[in-house]
This record gives C-alpha cells, structure tokens and sequence, in this order.
C-alpha cells in the first residue's frame, strides 16, 4: 500500500532564499537531527539529490571563495529557482519502507507578483496554486536582512516590493479557506521563518555583539500582519491550526558586513532590492546553520497527526468490513452445517447443493481471513508509525521558535 504524499509549500519573494532553507532542514536532519534513531531521512528521486547537491556544492563555493584572505562573499550570488520544482522526501524505517512520504513545492519568486509572471506560465501557475491551497504545511521565508536593514524613507518603501506580503496574504488567505473548510480535523500549520540570521543572534557562531533577535521578532509580526490577519480571520475559534516564527541561521558562520540599496539591473520594474555582503567567521566545524531542525520538527508533528487521523479512519473502514465478513461468513458455515435430517442430508449430498454450501462458507471465510489480515497489518502500521516518529515529534522546540497568536 503506497503512503499518501503531504504538501508542503514554499511562498517568498526571488532571492529570499527558499532552496537554501530546503537544503538547511535537509542537511540538519540527515546530519543532526536523526542521529542515533532507527530512522533515515531520504530523497526520493535523482532530480531533488541534483538540485540539493548543486546549491550546496555552489554554496560552499562562495563560502571558500569568501573565506580567502577573511574576504567576504555576496549572498546573492546563488542561482535562484528559475521555474516550478517539487522537492522530494521520505521517512524510512529500518527495513528501508517509507513511513512519511512529503514533497515542498518552490516556484519562481518573481511569480508572486502578477505583473513579474510570464505569459506562458499561465497553467504552471495554476498548477502551483492548487497545489498550495492543498498543502498542510506553508513556510514563508522572510529576509531577515531586509527588514532590519532598512532605514532610510526611500528604503522603507521598498520593504514590501522586497517581501510581497499582500501577494502572500491572498494566496495565503485562499489556502485558510480551503483548509478550514475541507479539512477542519487536520492540524494545519504556517511557519514564518526568517532566513540569514547570522547577524541578529549570538548564539551560534557569532557570539558577541549586539542580540537584535526580539527585534527581528517584532518586525516580522508588523510586516506580515496581513498575512497573519488572513490566516485568523478564516480559521474559526477553536481551529486546528498553528502559526509559529522560527529564525533561521542559513549558513551560520557568516556575518553581514556591508548592505547596499540599489536598482537589481537583472529586474525590469527597478525595484530598490537590498544587496548583502558577509563576512566568513573563521569556523572549524565550517557551515554551522541553526533553527531549521525546528522547522522539521514541525513539520513531522504536522503530518504525524493527519497521517494518524487518515490511518485511524482507515482502520475504521477495514474494522467494519472485517466484522461485516465475518458475519456472513459465519451465517454462510452455519447454513451449511445445518443438518436438514437424513434424507434433507442424502438428497443435498446428492445435488451437490452441500458441497455448494460448503464452498461459499469456505469463499467467505477467506475473504473474512484477508480482511482480519488487513485489519491486524493496519494495526501494525498504525503503531509502528506511532513508535518511530516519537521521538522526533516530542522533541522540545528551540527558543528560535515562537508561537504568534
């Protein structure tokens, strides 16, 4: 039996870095998170293992190429997502069986905006939406940088051309709709996560300086306001959703150097885009990124909930049939056995009508035994799935992590 597949989906503006923070929560479980436990994290096709190792073979790059002579290196030099990709991703048992199955849906940035979108996207874009407003999980990146950096008019202007946060709060708000509506048992969730935190935290590789974390916090909360009003005004009192801020340290041992305002030659629209240059802090351990282990800790108590909710349902459904055949299995033996006295008996024996009898008591007793097979295979999976994400699913989320109410 296949596994269903759980949406995820990424909304943020170009160059917010939606792939990074992809590669970060992959890197972080397969490295840090899963360590020591009978799970694997996995990818589930040569396309999302090409995509990951080529960001990060390019990351560490720019890294190296920064880290010459305490240099620094410009984080907008990543290749952003050119067109719509689905990330692929499993859970596995010991055994190797997929427990979770779950793809997280990046696109284009620039597609946010209605006036960026290229003609010929049309039915991508389509396929994109539906695709969101089918998801369990949103996680909205937010440029950190962006944000915190901006201080002149002229630059406070250009926040929302930056972070598209009324693109996001339609989109957003169609998808509350339909989880609310469709969904109302299953938990669903919106992570707004910072990325490139380097330089508002000083509890990972930067360790001194100035701790600018509330501030982040409180920024966030105002600039998305009407993407959090969106998402309260559609889900009911009482709703089973979630919206959680997790800041994330992208690379980790980075600091923001210098940050420049000025027209992206590459846009058409010549939006004021903020320019990062970072400083590489000397690191033994290298890349350090921290609070992405949140992110899928969260995501796996998600998806762990509705894939009880579906498999308890489930489990219903194949109780009820087990009990239905088993009930015409007995009153098809009962039928059968009945003795209907010495001549009823020889005259049965003799039309082959007992034999008939027997033969469709036996025909259901079989399908009544594969229905108890399915209904003990189902218990089973029920507990195994139970059993192996505990440990991920209780963990205690970091102070990196807040819940926004």
């Amino acid at each position: 039996m296949s596994n269903p597949i759980y949406k995820i989906s990424m909304l943020g503006p170009t160059r917010v870095g939606k792939t990074s923070l992809i590669s970060t929560i992959s890197n972080m479980v397969g490295t840090k998170l899963l360590t020591g436990t009978p799970i694997s994290f996995e990818t589930e096709d040569l396309a999302t293992e090409k995509k990951l190792a080529m960001h990060d073979r390019e990351l560490r790059g720019s890294i190296n190429a920064g880290s010459i002579g305490g240099e620094s290196f410009n984080a907008g030099a990543l290749a952003g997502t050119q067109s719509p990709f689905k990330f692929k991703f499993s859970l596995k048992s010991m055994n190797d069986e997929n427990m979770l199955d779950f793809e997280i849906l990046d696109f284009p940035g620039g597609w946010l905006d209605p006036t960026s979108r290229p003609e010929g996207a049309s039915q991508q874009w389509k396929d994109c939406e539906k695709w969101i407003t089918e998801s369990a999980v949103i996680i909205i990146p937010v440029e950190a940088t962006v944000i915190m950096s901006a201080a002149s008019p002229k630059e406070l202007r250009a926040i929302e051309d930056n972070i598209q946060s009324e693109a996001i709060a339609k989109i957003v708000r169609q998808w509350a709709k339909n989880r609310a509506y469709n969904y109302p048992g299953e938990p669903s969730v919106v992570i707004f996560a910072p990325t490139k935190c380097e330089s508002y935290f000083i509890d990972n590789v930067r360790t001194t300086g100035k701790n600018q974390s509330s501030e982040l916090y409180e920024k966030v909360n105002k600039y998305y306001d009407g993407v959090i009003k969106a998402i309260q005004d559609e889900f009911t009192s009482g709703a089973n959703v979630s919206i959680l801020y997790t800041a994330v340290d992208t690379i980790g041992c980075v600091d923001l150097r210098r940050g420049d305002w000025k027209v992206d030659n590459e846009d058409n629209d010549h939006t004021l885009r903020f320019m990062g240059t970072y400083s590489v802090i000397p690191s033994k351990n290298g890349i350090q990124p921290k609070g992405a282990d949140d992110i899928f800790i969260t995501i796996c108590k998600t998806i762990v909930q509705a894939y009880r909710i579906s498999e308890e349902v489930r489990l219903e459904e194949i109780s009820e049939k087990y009990q239905h055949s088993q009930s015409e299995a007995e009153e098809a033996r009962k039928i059968a056995e009945e003795d209907e006295g010495f001549f009823g008996n020889f005259w049965s024996w003799v039309d082959g009508s007992k034999k008939e009898k027997r033969n469709t008591a036996s025909n259901k007793e079989s399908i009544a035994n594969e229905h108890n097979k399915n209904k003990r295979s189902q218990e089973t999976r029920l507990q195994t799935i139970s059993e192996i994400i505990k440990e991920i699913s209780e963990r205690t989320l970091s102070n990196r992590t807040k819940v926004i109410k």
